[in-house]
């Protein structure tokens, strides 16, 4: 028998000892090689960072009027979906920065491009203020102009699938803009299973004068949860650099806001429209800091973070039907995000985490904001406004768009119902015969079918009471509502939505 020495011995013992007490990797530990979160977050920003670049304007115009003249009007894409369509455009000027009064919020609605297609006349989408009157635009205020053009939005109805081109004419131009219509959702790059890339802008610094400076905003998530919605998304510097100068990307108080807030935060702008139900909702309130948000202009202003950090919001609940809605953040527009269901997880314990090691906690406590009173204060009806091009005709039958004589869900006509009455009243007297008139109402799928029939009823009894006096003697009507069971497009989306809530009419035979 071999003599080991006692030292030799003792130490092949610790060896086996030592190996034999070594745990096993747990289920949860990452195994060897794995990304570190370091390097997992420079990994997720690469991701949201690639092929992103500063939008480059297609189409340009000298401003000719105000005090803007010799500025320019830059268009940088139209783009339209199912659901809406999106105007990128800013106006610059060489000398002249601060607040041109014109174009300032609600001042210079008159400014506000419109689009001009196939006979009809788009402008801008319009919400419900707080006092219920019809009439503030879905549009980013223009609250400064700058020597580079960085893009701004507004909103429209979807134009029609044989529309490749569009005129977008202002009064601040001489002459419209030929633009040519994209379809669909802007592209973003490939994400991964740990970061969904479901929307992506570029933003500019509102404060920045030479607009040297900007901001890569990316949704990862429009999740239903708790009688609430939260958006998460994450804010990155192209370069991974934040810069000097950091002041408010964003803007100044929501498109959709009832208050007007003028936050100035990154945030003030987190916003959803659910154009299935023609409802636009905004940050709950909260009560306290972070509780509706989490992400301000400070959360980046130390310069000691390159990577994207994730940011969230609140909102009032979409409904449950709902399976994409347009997303407005840090002055942008993304359409077309898909909405789940769920809080996002892996959950990370940072209040603002970097993109890649987990997505933030949601407070309870800012779920539990969306109290019946809270919600209410922060959804807000919308409405398509085409001014012209409402009457369509198929032989003599007159087709009116609903969504133009009445706003949602209801059956009194609206503002602007008076001028398209007008010209159904003079084309019906243009066929020389009186009589009876025939009208009928008909709405989409959305609802009970008893409710649409009704609501199809009171609707056409609101046009022929509103034509009688129009047409003047000689006439009576018919008047029934079909509600949803004559469609003449799909309901499966919400432009064919849109088609099928009409009032048609026929003259007397």
């Amino acid at each position: 028998m071999i003599q080991r020495p006692p030292i030799l011995l003792a130490i092949l013992m610790a060896v086996v000892l030592s190996a034999c007490s070594t745990p096993a990797p747990s289920p949860d530990s990452a195994p060897s090689g794995a990304p570190t979160p370091a390097s997992a977050s420079e990994a997720a920003s690469a991701l949201v960072r690639a092929g992103a670049a500063e939008p480059v304007p297609v189409a340009a115009a000298p401003i000719t009027t105000g005090e803007l003249a010799g500025g320019t009007f830059h268009v940088f894409s139209v783009r339209t979906t199912d659901s809406s369509t999106r105007l990128e455009y800013a106006v610059t000027h060489p000398t002249l920065t601060g607040r041109p009064a014109q174009l300032y919020s609600d001042q210079g609605r008159e400014n506000l491009p419109v689009l001009s297609a196939g006979g009809q006349e788009y402008r801008t989408v319009e919400h419900t203020i707080l006092t219920g009157i019809w009439g503030r635009p879905v549009a980013a205020p223009i609250t400064s102009v700058v020597s580079n053009p960085h893009p701004t939005f507004a909103v429209y109805a979807p134009v029609p699938a044989d529309v490749s081109e569009v005129e977008v004419s202002t009064p601040l131009i001489a002459s419209p803009l030929t633009v040519r219509v994209d379809r669909g959702a802007a592209p973003v790059p490939a994400g991964s299973a740990e970061v969904p890339i479901l929307g992506r802008a570029v933003s500019g610094d509102k404060s920045d004068r030479q607009h040297d400076q900007s901001l890569i905003v990316t949704i990862h998530g429009v999740r239903r949860a708790d009688n609430a919605t939260v958006v998460y998304y994450s804010a990155a510097f192209p370069q991974g650099v934040p810069p000097v100068r950091f002041a408010s990307w964003g803007g100044e108080g929501g498109s959709l806001s009832k208050n007007s807030s003028y936050l100035g935060f990154l945030t003030a702008t987190v916003e959803a429209i659910d154009w299935s139900s023609m409802q636009g909702i905004q940050l709950l309130g909260g009560g306290g800091p972070h509780l509706k948000e989490s992400c301000d202009r400070f959360a980046f202003t130390d310069g000691k973070n390159p990577n994207a950090l994730v940011c969230w919001g609140v909102l009032p609940p979409v409904k449950a039907s709902t399976t994409k809605v347009d997303v407005i953040v840090a002055n942008q527009l993304i359409q077309d995000v898909p909405v789940t269901d769920g809080l996002m997880t892996p959950q990370s314990d940072q209040q603002i985490p970097e993109l890649g090691t987990g997505w933030p906690t949601i407070p309870a406590e800012s779920l539990a904001a969306a109290t019946p009173d809270n919600v209410d204060r922060n959804t807000v009806d919308l409405r398509y406004v085409v001014k012209k091009g409402a009457i369509t005709t198929s032989g003599e039958q007159l087709d009116l768009d609903s969504t133009v004589l009445f706003d949602y869900n209801q059956a009194t006509l609206t503002a602007a119902a008076h001028d398209v009455l007008l010209t159904a009243a003079q084309q019906l007297t243009a066929t020389g015969r009186r009589g009876t008139v025939s009208v009928t109402g008909h709405t989409d799928a959305d609802g009970p079918d008893a409710a649409n029939l009704t609501l199809s009823k009171r609707r056409a009894q609101a046009v022929a009471d509103a034509l009688g006096p129009l047409l003047g003697p000689g006439y009576s009507f018919t008047v029934e509502g079909k509600g949803e069971t004559e469609p003449v497009a799909s309901n499966d989306t919400d432009a064919g939505k849109a088609a099928n809530r009409r009032v048609t009419i026929l003259p007397p035979s």
